[in-house]
């Protein structure tokens, strides 16, 4: 049996919807995640992108705050049901507070987006040598700023996902 290795991005983005359609409050984990994303959606994975769109089209369209897996099911489009099971019936770690589980979500939201900024800046990184090889300045000053914002915003991401993780404090003898 040769198993399929799966590029880190693919399997966060899987675990983030694991927690999400897992969450026993689902309109505010899915809140939390855009919260974090901003007006940028950085999952990759063509299906998740679709399923995650789809779940937060549906949490938006009903206003009751419950989420119920069967009628969210009921309204997909069969192409996603595979992988709406895959995530649903993930084995997830068993959280003894909500306060945990969002930390979880936080963090596993923030590592997506860090990834996704990383990748941007390394295919970026591939056309700016290609423009400098051609000595194309202004489209190389282009690629260059857009990178810099890119760095900007992995290093805010990085500064805000360290002083948000609570520290952990040892009792006193």
């Amino acid at each position: 049996v040769k198993t399929v290795r799966r590029p880190r991005q693919e399997v966060v983005e899987e675990y983030l919807l694991s927690l999400l359609l897992q969450s026993e409050d689902v309109p505010v984990s899915l809140g939390k995640v855009q919260e974090i994303f901003g007006e940028t959606l950085f999952i990759e994975t063509p299906i998740y992108q679709k399923i995650f769109t789809f779940l937060s089209e549906f949490i938006k369209k009903r206003s009751a705050r419950t989420f119920s897996i069967k009628e969210f099911i009921k309204v997909t489009p069969s192409e996603f049901h595979s992988a709406i099971d895959r995530c649903y019936l993930l084995s997830l770690h068993t959280f003894e507070e909500e306060k945990r589980f969002m930390l979880e979500v936080e963090k596993t939201a923030t590592e997506i987006k860090a990834l996704s900024l990383r990748s941007k800046m390394q295919a970026i990184t591939v056309k700016m040598r290609t423009q400098e090889a051609e000595k194309d300045e202004s489209e190389l000053l282009k690629l260059k700023e857009e990178f810099n914002a890119l760095l900007q915003n992995l290093r805010t991401l990085t500064l805000t996902t360290l002083t948000d993780i609570p520290l952990r404090t040892t009792p006193q003898a």
